[in-house]
């Protein structure tokens, strides 16, 4: 799961101890606008949800008017069309401006976040004004903490090791991480000294791992339309797709957990 370029950072950056909290998914190919209605499709089993297939998801969209091709321009109405196929108690809802602090918050608790952003070629969050405007699906979350023993008692995290990384810790993913460890990295945020999502999206069957900081950035610069997309083949919301995807995303979540 690790990339080289993360163990890279990891090796280099000092006294650190690595947490990792991910949720793994089903690839599923995308072609065609279809990239949000993909990322659904492979967040559907996550929540316990029967495998949900892009087409039978397509034809809701279409039918309820959120989309012509497969394109979704509107955060409000992603949000719609997920909550139709979630099996209690998952919710979800859009979330707007959201900075570090908080995504890291949403991840660690066991939440799942539909984001828009704009893919460059790689697949990698870049900044194209939403030209490039792409829906990924984050399921996880790699924290790196400086001298995390003088905060975190590790003792309680022995289960949890990593066989060949002695500083690695995977945080159990079928449960919300302990009370106690998120109020510790909420309250010694200078502590942590990288933050990276672990992100799937239908373009790439490999899962992609990039800091928060360049997907928020991404996320927050979506203001146009592509050049050769036009407004006549899609439906894009009124106030276009600055009103519609930035700054937003749609958090899966459980009724019950803490926000």
């Amino acid at each position: 799961m690790l990339t080289p370029r993360t163990l890279s950072f990891c090796h280099t950056t000092g006294q650190l101890h690595l947490l990792s909290k991910v949720d793994l998914c089903k690839w599923t190919f995308v072609s065609g606008p279809l990239c949000g209605l993909v990322a659904v499709a492979m967040a559907a089993p996550l929540v316990g949800t029967q495998e949900v297939t892009t087409e039978k998801l397509l034809d809701e969209a279409v039918t309820q008017g959120y989309t012509k091709q497969g394109e979704m321009f509107s955060a409000s109405n992603m949000s719609s069309l997920v909550q139709s196929v979630l099996a209690a108690p998952f919710r979800s809802e859009v979330v707007c401006n959201c900075d570090e602090a908080r995504i890291l918050h949403y991840l660690l608790q066991g939440n799942f976040l539909l984001t828009p952003y704009d893919a460059d070629k790689n697949h990698r969050p870049c900044n194209k004004k939403g030209q490039k405007a792409h829906w990924m699906l984050i399921t996880g979350v790699f924290v790196a903490v400086n001298n995390a023993e003088n905060i975190i008692n590790l003792g309680q995290l022995e289960e949890n090791q990593d066989d060949y990384q002695q500083d690695l810790y995977h945080l159990k993913p079928e449960k919300p991480t302990t009370p106690e460890i998120l109020k510790i990295l909420r309250q010694n945020t200078d502590k942590i000294q990288g933050v990276f999502v672990y992100g799937h999206q239908g373009k790439s069957k490999h899962t992609g791992v990039w800091t928060i900081g360049e997907l928020l950035d991404s996320n927050s610069q979506l203001t146009e339309l592509g050049p050769e997309r036009s407004v006549d083949e899609y439906i894009v919301p009124e106030g276009g797709v600055e009103k519609g995807l930035c700054g937003k995303m749609v958090r899966v979540y459980r009724s019950e957990t803490v926000v």
